[in-house]
């Protein structure tokens, strides 16, 4: 299974998946396909289910989403967990802002919700 890597653009995250089990988004989210952007990391993420490492860390430094592009880092957060949990795999989520951006650190703690897992608050 190869790595995924997609390079941001002006309306789109960076994205770096690595079949090891490390896994990032960062940058912006507002593309203007929203589905065609992350049907291809939807896509990576079917062939990694079946390859599952025994740890998945995904780091989320995203500095704006539009909301059809949280619906679908709710929709992947939910994927991943629930796969993690049926393989027994641990799954952790780094939600990584600035310390000092109260915007960003509520949006995580709505997408924990959301989600119904714990992420790491990590700052830069």
């Amino acid at each position: 299974m190869k790595k995924l890597i997609i390079l941001p653009s002006q309306d789109s995250p960076e994205v770096r998946f690595d079949p090891a089990g490390h896994l990032s988004i960062s940058g912006i989210s507002v593309p203007e396909n929203v589905n065609l952007f992350y049907q291809e990391i939807f896509e990576w993420i079917e062939e990694f289910k079946s390859n599952m490492p025994s740890e998945v860390i995904l780091d989320l430094k995203l500095e704006y989403m539009n909301t059809s592009s949280v619906k679908m880092i709710v929709a992947l957060l939910k994927e991943l967990h629930q796969y993690c949990e049926a393989e027994q795999s641990k799954f952790q989520v780094n939600w990584i802002c600035d310390q000092d951006d109260e915007d960003l650190i509520e949006e995580g703690e709505l997408l924990e919700e959301s989600v119904g897992i714990k992420f790491n608050l990590v700052y830069t």
